[in-house]
């Protein structure tokens, strides 16, 4: 059942280390702050959930993050546990949120160099989605494959670079199921270049069982940006030096919090689960 906001007040102190600086992000089911470790004055990230709640999400992002631990495109983990009533997980403090700093720059679309060096480093390292960027296995009901994560990637990488996805305005699940299930390739890819078509078209043909070869798609990345003359060390449009800096750093209502959109989610998803509503 959602109650009020969860806050933890500026000054409180995790383990006799971690005291709270400010909050990030918050909900009726969590929130994340940053904190300073005492001993090294470093600043971190602390989330937190209620101890007792139904829908434990943070063991399972403690156990996951935890075994990531040493891998490309990791946070460092930094301490879990319980305190009083509520869980907590300290990790690194990550950078701004990529859907905040697409909807900041022009018509809310990234450059196709940004672009493709984003997903070029989400297929290195694959997680989970929202069932916006799910693969159409899910709405048809199919077991999850590794293919799968490539289908959440690739519509983060037309999100990205056209600023929407076809079924983005879809008022339902069913809705955009359909939407996604029945778009036809050209709409969604449009003027992209032809190694975009061919990595849609592999993935069409990709089954549960089959291995992805990774590095055939990350190739076909470079070799856009080997096209293009695109650089992995440019600034990204965001960054100064990047095309769009001047515009996304005067942003009155921009959102510099990276982890409000993942409270929001997760929250959906307790309500959805929770047998009091």
């Amino acid at each position: 059942m959602a109650g009020k906001e969860h806050t933890l007040p500026k000054g409180y102190v995790v383990r006799g280390i971690f005291e709270v600086v400010q909050t990030l992000g918050a909900g009726a089911f969590g929130a994340v702050y940053m904190v300073e470790d005492k001993r090294k004055g470093k600043k971190l990230a602390m989330k937190v959930e209620p101890a007792g709640l139904q829908t434990p999400f943070m063991k399972l992002e403690t156990y996951v993050l935890q075994r990531m631990q040493g891998m490309p495109h990791s946070l460092a983990f930094q301490a879990a546990g319980v305190q009083g009533e509520n869980r907590y997980l300290i990790m690194q403090l990550a950078g701004e949120n990529l859907s905040d700093l697409r909807k900041a720059c022009p018509e809310g679309r990234i450059t196709l160099s940004t672009t493709l060096r984003i997903v070029r480093q989400c297929t290195e390292a694959l997680s989970r989605g929202t069932p916006k960027y799910a693969s159409p296995n899910v709405h048809l009901n199919k077991e999850q494959g590794r293919h799968d994560d490539l289908y959440s990637t690739f519509y983060m990488l037309i999100e990205f670079y056209y600023g929407n996805l076809p079924w983005s305005r879809s008022g339902n699940f069913k809705q955009l199921a359909e939407l996604k299930l029945a778009v036809r390739q050209r709409t969604l890819i449009g003027n992209l270049p032809k190694e975009i078509y061919a990595i849609h078209n592999e993935l069409c043909k990709l089954k549960y069982e089959d291995v992805p070869d990774y590095d055939w798609f990350i190739q076909q990345y470079d070799n856009v940006m080997e096209m293009k003359g695109y650089s992995m060390e440019a600034p990204y449009d965001w960054e100064e030096g990047g095309e769009d800096y001047k515009h996304t750093v005067q942003q009155p209502q921009r959102q510099i919090n990276p982890y409000q959109s993942q409270i929001e989610e997760q929250n959906d998803v307790i309500e959805e689960n929770d047998p009091e509503n």
